[in-house]
């Protein structure tokens, strides 16, 4: 148990694996739901697709 706490295994298991810390978690849930918000605002700003020519 004592190699999970030195300094390779430890960074390892603390973003990899079950054994991620919870600040790991809520740092990457932060950040797709700024992603998410991002996509929303560009997409009703219309920029993600060309714009038809009237006819």
């Amino acid at each position: 148990m004592d190699n999970y706490l030195q300094f390779p295994a430890q960074r390892y298991f603390m973003f990899m694996g079950p054994w991620q810390s919870h600040r790991v978690y809520l740092a990457g849930m932060a950040l797709l739901l700024v992603c998410l918000l991002v996509m929303a605002v560009l997409h009703r700003k219309r920029l993600f697709t060309k714009p038809t020519e009237e006819c």
